[in-house]
Parts: C-alpha cells; sequence; structure tokens
C-alpha cells in the first residue's frame, strides 16, 4: 500500500491501494471517486478534540523545554549575550507554530504506520528550502503541496517505522509558493522621516506603531503621551543568502526517550527561516543605525508575529529597560478554550490590554476597551439580505487552537449546508454566502451546486457596506466578525459546532446567555427554525429586552466600547510607567 502524503500525485506511487494521509490531498481537483484504484482517506487526528487539547499541552511544554536551548544556541551563532525572552519575541511565533505543525504530521505518520501493514511512501529527495521568514513559512506550510511534502519527507527519514520509503526528485520551479513580500513604501518612508523629526514633542519617550486604532485615533493616543505614532519603513534582509549549513545541523540535547523531542532536535535548525540565523546580523545593523534611543515604553498591537524588523526593534529594546504593551487585535481572545497566538503575546507583552475581559491566572492581562470602532451607523431597515459569513481553515494545520483545524472547514460548511435544507426557497433566495478565503476547499462551490439560488458575494466586496445593507448575519466561526455585528447593531446569530469551537470556562456562561436567547445555536435544523422564525421582522427580534441585555452583557466583556478611550489608556498604564 503507497502512502500519498499531499496532493502532489507523482508521489502517490503506483500500486492499486493508496491511504492518503488528509483531505488536503485532493486540492488539486483530482476525482478520487472515478479512480481505479482502492482509496483511503486517513481520519484528520484532531476530529478527537481531547487528543487536540492534550496535544496542545504537549507542545507547549516542548515548546518551553526548547526555547531556552534555541536561545543559547543563537547567542553563541551571533555573539551575543541577549535574555531567553529576547528571542521569545523575536523567535517565539515560528516556534510555536513550527513545533505544532510538525507534531500534527508527525501524528498522522504514526497513526498510519501503527494501522497499516506493507507500507510504501515516495519521499521528496533531500533538498534544502529554508524560509526567509516568519511570512514566508507561514505561506508555505499552510498551502504549499510542495513544502508540506518536504516536511513529511523529513520526518518519514528520520523516524523509525516499518514504512519503506524511496526518495524522488521535485522539481525547483513547482517548489516555491508565489512570495508576497512587502516592498519599501516611499510613502511610509516620507511619512516616519517627518514625523520622527518632531523630538520636541517627546517621540523618544514611547514608540506607537499599529496600535490597533485608526489612523486619526492612533494619532490622538500618541499625543495624549507627548510622541507621534511611528511608520517604519518595511525592512527586509536580503533574501537571497548564503545558507550556513553547517551550523543548520541536529540540534544536541540531553538524552531522551521521547521520540517527538528528538525529532523536533533534527529538524529545528534545519527549517528556520534565515531572518533569525543568516540574515538576522543585517536586520539588527539597520535597528542600530536607525534608533535614535530607546524608549521608555513600545505600544503596539499585531505587529509582533510577522513584522520581523520590529521583533527585533522590541526585543532590543525590551532588553535594554523598554516596557511592552500590547493591544488585543482581534476575537477569539479571552473565549476559546486554547489560543497559541494569544500565549505568545500575553507571554512576551509586560501589559496585554484586552477588550475587555480578563485573566485571574495572567496579571499581566488588563481589561480595557475594543481598539476598532465599530459604531458605523444606521442599519438598512428595508433589506431583506441574509448575509452568512464563513471561514475557511487552511489546507493543512497552521497551529492548535480551539477552532475547526485544516480539513474540518468542509464538515462547518456541511452543517450549513443541512441548516440550509430547511429553508423555504423564498428565504434561501435572500441568502448571500460570503468566505474571505476558501484556501482551496471550494466551499462556494459545494454550497452553489446544492442550492443554485444561494448569492455568493466576492470578498472584493465592500465588508461594512455588506454588513450594514443586512437585514441578519449569520457568523459560522467564533472571531471577530459577529463582534462588529453586535457592536454595529445589526440582527446576528452565531451557529458552529460546539466540538470544534471550544469556550473556555471563564467565558462560558456569556455563550450561554447568547443560546438562551436564540442567538447561539448549534444544530442545523434548530438554526433554520430560528430563522425562520424571525425572518418577517428580524429587528423586532432583535430589540427584544432580553436580547439587547444578552448583548450588552456579551459585548461589556468581550468587545467593551469607550468614547474616551485616550483618558482611559493613561489610567491602566500609570502604574507600569511609573
Amino acid at each position: 500500500m503507497n502512502i500519498g502524503l499531499t496532493a502532489l500525485t507523482e508521489f502517490w506511487g503506483d500500486s492499486h491501494d493508496l491511504i492518503l494521509t488528509g483531505e488536503w490531498c485532493k486540492n488539486n481537483n483530482i476525482n478520487i471517486q472515478s479512480s481505479s484504484r482502492n482509496i483511503t482517506i486517513h481520519p484528520y487526528p484532531w476530529g478527537n478534540r481531547s487528543k487536540l487539547f492534550s496535544s496542545y499541552l504537549y507542545t507547549n511544554l516542548v515548546y518551553k523545554t526548547f526555547l531556552p536551548i534555541i536561545a543559547d544556541t543563537l547567542n553563541t551563532y551571533h555573539s551575543e549575550k541577549n535574555s531567553t525572552h529576547y528571542w521569545e519575541i523575536i523567535i517565539g511565533p515560528w516556534l510555536k507554530y513550527f513545533i505544532q505543525t510538525l507534531f500534527d504530521k508527525y501524528t498522522v505518520i504514526k497513526e498510519i504506520s501503527d494501522g497499516y501493514d506493507n507500507l510504501e511512501c515516495l519521499v521528496v529527495e533531500d533538498r534544502k528550502f529554508i524560509p526567509s521568514d516568519f511570512d514566508d513559512y507561514f505561506e508555505n506550510s499552510t498551502s504549499s503541496h510542495y513544502y508540506n511534502q518536504l516536511i513529511f519527507s523529513q520526518i518519514l527519514q528520520k523516524l523509525d517505522t516499518s514504512i519503506k520509503i524511496k526518495s524522488k526528485k521535485i522539481l525547483n520551479q513547482n517548489f516555491d509558493i508565489e512570495k508576497k513580500h512587502l516592498t519599501t513604501n516611499k510613502k511610509n518612508r516620507a511619512v516616519n522621516y517627518f514625523l520622527s523629526s518632531f523630538n520636541i514633542l517627546g517621540s523618544k519617550k514611547t514608540l506607537i506603531h499599529k496600535s490597533g486604532y485608526n489612523v486619526v485615533e492612533e494619532l490622538m493616543l500618541a499625543l495624549s503621551y507627548k510622541t507621534l505614532p511611528r511608520y517604519f519603513i518595511k525592512f527586509r534582509a536580503d533574501t537571497k543568502v548564503d545558507i550556513d549549513s553547517s551550523f543548520r545541523r541536529d540540534l544536541h540535547i540531553k538524552e531522551t526517550r521521547d521520540e517527538f523531542i528528538m525529532l523536533l532536535s533534527n529538524l529545528v535548525f534545519r527549517n528556520m527561516p534565515s531572518s533569525y540565523i543568516e540574515s538576522y546580523g543585517d536586520t539588527l545593523s539597520y535597528l542600530k543605525k536607525n534608533l535614535n534611543s530607546i524608549p521608555r515604553a513600545i505600544i503596539t498591537s499585531n505587529t509582533l508575529i510577522s513584522d520581523e524588523y520590529m521583533k527585533v526593534l522590541t526585543a532590543y529594546c525590551t532588553e535594554r529597560g523598554s516596557k511592552l504593551v500590547i493591544h488585543q487585535h482581534g476575537g477569539h481572545y479571552g473565549a476559546g478554550r486554547f489560543y497559541t497566538l494569544e500565549d505568545h503575546e500575553v507571554s512576551i507583552s509586560d501589559l496585554f490590554l484586552s477588550w475587555g475581559w480578563s485573566d485571574r491566572l495572567r496579571p499581566n492581562i488588563k481589561p480595557f476597551y475594543c481598539t476598532k470602532n465599530y459604531s458605523l451607523g444606521e442599519c438598512n431597515l428595508n433589506s431583506k439580505k441574509i448575509l452568512v459569513i464563513a471561514a475557511s481553515s487552511h489546507l493543512y494545520t497552521k497551529y492548535f487552537y480551539s477552532a475547526p483545524l485544516s480539513s474540518q472547514a468542509i464538515e462547518s460548511s456541511n452543517n450549513l449546508i443541512k441548516a440550509l435544507e430547511h429553508l423555504p426557497t423564498k428565504l434561501r433566495e435572500r441568502v448571500v454566502y460570503r468566505v474571505k478565503n476558501e484556501h482551496g476547499w471550494g466551499l462556494s462551490n459545494n454550497l452553489i451546486s446544492k442550492y443554485k439560488e444561494v448569492n455568493i458575494e466576492d470578498s472584493s466586496v465592500d465588508y461594512f457596506n455588506s454588513l450594514s445593507s443586512s437585514s441578519l448575519v449569520i457568523s459560522t466561526y467564533n472571531a471577530t466578525t459577529f463582534l462588529e455585528s453586535f457592536i454595529m447593531g445589526i440582527p446576528t446569530l452565531l451557529f458552529w459546532d460546539s466540538n470544534h469551537q471550544e469556550i473556555r470556562d471563564d467565558a462560558v456562561q456569556y455563550y450561554q446567555e447568547l443560546e438562551r436567547v436564540g442567538i447561539l445555536h448549534h444544530d442545523p435544523m434548530i438554526l433554520a427554525k430560528k430563522i425562520n422564525e424571525i425572518s418577517v421582522d428580524t429587528f423586532s427580534w432583535w430589540r427584544q429586552e432580553e436580547v439587547v441585555n444578552a448583548i450588552t452583557f456579551f459585548c461589556n466583556y468581550f468587545v467593551k466600547q469607550t468614547s474616551n478611550f485616550k483618558v482611559e489608556h493613561k489610567k491602566v498604564t500609570i502604574d507600569l510607567f511609573n
């Protein structure tokens, strides 16, 4: 029996029996049903959500074990003496993601190896591919069949399994996905030069960069701190660097019986982006030439995941005394049972300002206010539009969190189809389906193949205009979308599988209240019944006292609003800055 690791059919072998590692293998529009081969698709391992949560906890422990070791190794390589916290700011996002995606593939390989006999697999003939930075890694790891074929291959080449492997070359021109790197923006260069010249305003005291507020509000916030916002030139180190193969060898760790830890130690430096090794010196040199002084504080939002220059700047400044304030920048924070992105930002910050929620076990999280002003005007009372906003997971697991992952996007879509089945045709004609990025799953095509009367809305249509022109919004995932429609006052229903959208204990009561008043639904038939019930006069239902109270109760915890954010911001940061 052959193993197909990805959608690259040239690596599927030629035996009659074929087992595919997951639904992502069908991504290149292959009609598997018409194949003469006996094909089995291995069940996605994270359908077992208890197993997912335990794997999340395990990989977090692995991360905490490896981080100081890698920090020491990078210090030695770069002739530096930085703290582990310094390197966590720079490499933490990549390391967390890499450990979890590697464990994802390791788990699949182990399950298949243990579950079948006489297995054969074609792997990529040893080939070096080093992502240039976090963005390059993320795009490839979540979307590129070639990159995932390589990582699967590396795992099989390092693990001791019963699987018989054979090597096969892969064509260079087909390997790398299109790079989406930003280039230097002349407008940003000019604006940044202009703003940085105003030293009389105290620009050296506090550095505010992409704080989560809009342009005007960020300027107002900066002025309240007697400074101006900064708009950095998007510096990118040379991506065409000479890879230091002599350094990128196995990481030497203490002897362990943990098979995955040994695997990770073999592969972590083989796959680390060049921005942390070969190109790091260029980034640091550029920083030292352009940084006039060490600010007392850095205030930002979502820049410390993928902006390599901002990460180095922040690490460099915090190592020299700067305090780090991070604003929450989206939904799911404080709500999902586990969230890798939240873990990292809270871990590296001195102060994490949430949109209203708190966590007694993490005292650096302070309840604050939403940085987004979603009060965008009156809704269209005459509209008949029912806007369904769907999410689609990436093809390959990006990291572990309490949401649908990878092929579970198909399950979510099928649940929506079941709900639409119980609506009369006249109501389905009012449905407009919108998904930001399908990531190759073909969800829209699948939907309209069932119900041609459903309209598909392209993502090029202005999102907020689409929201405000709707009589009803149905959100199918636990993220920012329904927070926006809540605050905008647009009637909203929530619909998702509770097994794929786990809620943390502190947040359960808020979601239970939404469920009690008929906003949150988990069953397709009950959702359809609710849509039928309120469709004649959606706004009358939305304005019922118990519905209004439930929304207010929820929003005051998860998306709290204020018109005096400057004063409130100074209040919450005063102890830190003093």
